[in-house]
């Protein structure tokens, strides 16, 4: 500390004797507190400040102004604040136009006209971490060294779409021809793991070739309502598409509601104010260090009213603004929201006819909306409620299929080849299934009464390495294990 403060008054000194000159601070903060020393020369600052002994310019962030100058009443009143606000695309087009000349010399390349004005549109869409005209900036810097290296002399639209997807390793351009075969048989590949919930499967497909088409607001989130009993496939169906359009289930964000039940739960999602709880956002945090994610919000209906209207405004906005002052963008997100409300209704509804018309709909909404369970306001921001209906047992066989499948690739991993015939099938999916929690207890079952048996046949020497097993009913229709 006082080393540096009689480096500064040998810096003063310099500057008195030189006349007109000014002292631009970068990072203003790193002399306040904020580095890892702790050092702060404000305090020797401010004299020479009010005497006009020297003239600063500093800069400083929101976040760093509001923790370390706000607290200094002696600093703050010596200095004049100038907020700068982030310039629009127009502002930065004129911006850039006069300053990407550095880049072409430096990089010794040619940038296009229409490259630079995807540069400005993809860094305020996918470079969250900084703000325009620096985020564009940056975009140009890194695609101009990407095609140096390459040999390339001119900087094209498509290198500036090529360094987003290697950076944020997604798709942003347009689909390739294997993506478009993706998107184009999506139900395909979805009722691979949904079965039934057709009108589901076809909703969220259709929504994401739009949102792929660039036919979708850009700015805001794709949002879905999912409606119906407990096990029937609404968690299903958002894992799917997790899968499928994002590429894995890791880049799914799950909460339960239910756990937001009280005013506190907008601490949790946002980040608590210092000394009040955690300061790290459940919801915000998670969704700006992994923008391009499907956000899950299990037992909606559960959640406090305030969290609803927190979900209003990112449907309205597509942002949010955390606990420290930060704006988190939900943009390139979808948020699929399920909610087991007026399950009983679905149920009796769908015994009078399996096809749900526009008509129960109607009367769906005015309960959930009599009941206070969600507001008008919320349920018309989703851009699609989907009603999942109970499983059929024809569904439910297929759903007993896919968990017995899995199982058996698991154990395909440890050289062990289980296969399974019908007559099994048919007793796990009747005996298993339980009406009012849909197909969830099948997984259970077959953990209990198949996965246990084979675990001790294997523990016992029985089950070995290159084994065959087969698994089927006796003339009793007890589980028989079959081992060759």
């Amino acid at each position: 500390q006082g080393q540096l403060e009689t480096r500064l008054d040998g810096i003063i000194a310099e500057v008195a004797h030189a006349g007109d000159v000014i002292i631009f601070i970068k990072n203003f903060e790193n002399i306040l507190g904020s580095s890892a020393f702790h050092l702060d020369i404000s305090g020797a600052l401010v004299p020479y400040i009010e005497k006009g002994i020297v003239r600063i310019v500093a800069t400083i962030t929101p976040g760093a102004f509001k923790q370390y100058v706000e607290p200094m009443h002696e600093l703050l009143s010596s200095l004049q604040t100038i907020k700068l606000e982030e310039p629009d695309e127009d502002k930065t087009k004129l911006m850039l136009f006069n300053n990407a000349w550095h880049i072409e010399k430096i990089k010794n390349i040619f940038i296009s006209y229409r490259a630079l004005l995807k540069a400005i549109k993809f860094a305020d869409k996918y470079n969250k971490d900084l703000v325009l005209p620096g985020s564009a900036i940056r975009l140009l810097d890194d695609a101009s060294t990407a095609i140096s290296i390459s040999g390339k002399k001119e900087l094209e639209e498509e290198d500036i779409i090529a360094q987003v997807e290697r950076k944020m390793s997604v798709s942003v351009g347009v689909p390739k021809e294997k993506e478009k075969e993706l998107l184009l048989h999506m139900e395909e590949q979805m009722h691979k793991r949904v079965i039934g919930q057709d009108e589901a499967v076809l909703a969220v497909s259709e929504a994401m070739r739009r949102l792929r088409s660039g036919l979708s607001d850009q700015k805001k989130p794709i949002s879905f309502l999912f409606l119906g009993p407990t096990g029937v496939g609404k968690t299903e169906t958002a894992k799917a598409l997790a899968e499928i359009y994002y590429g894995s289930e890791e880049t799914m964000i799950r909460l339960d509601m239910s756990e937001y039940s009280s005013e506190d739960g907008v601490k949790r999602l946002l980040g608590a104010m210092p000394g009040e709880g955690s300061e790290k956002g459940e919801l915000t945090d998670k969704v700006y260090d992994n923008p391009y994610c499907l956000i899950l919000l299990d037992e909606f209906e559960k959640a406090n009213y305030k969290i609803h209207d927190l979900f209003l405004q990112v449907f309205d906005d597509g942002r949010l603004t955390d606990n420290k002052g930060k704006t988190v963008s939900f943009a390139n997100a979808i948020i699929i929201a399920t909610s087991n409300a007026a399950s009983e209704m679905i149920r009796e509804e769908v015994k009078k006819s399996p096809n749900l018309d526009k008509s129960f709909k109607e009367k769906l909404f005015d309960f959930l909306q009599t009941k206070g369970i969600f507001k008008p306001e919320l349920i018309n921001r989703f851009d699609d409620t989907i009603v999942f209906k109970p499983l059929t047992p024809e569904e439910v066989t297929q759903v007993t299929k896919l968990l017995l499948e899995s199982f058996s690739k698991m154990m395909k991993e440890k050289d062990i080849t289980i296969t399974f015939d019908e007559k099994i099938v048919l007793k796990i999916a009747s005996e298993g299934f339980d009406q009012q929690f849909g197909a969830r207890p099948l997984k259970h079952y077959i953990q209990d009464n198949v996965e246990n048996l084979i675990a001790k046949k294997i523990l016992s020497g029985e089950i070995k390495r290159g084994d065959k097993v087969a698994l089927t009913v006796d003339e009793d229709s007890q589980l028989l294990i079959k081992i060759n």
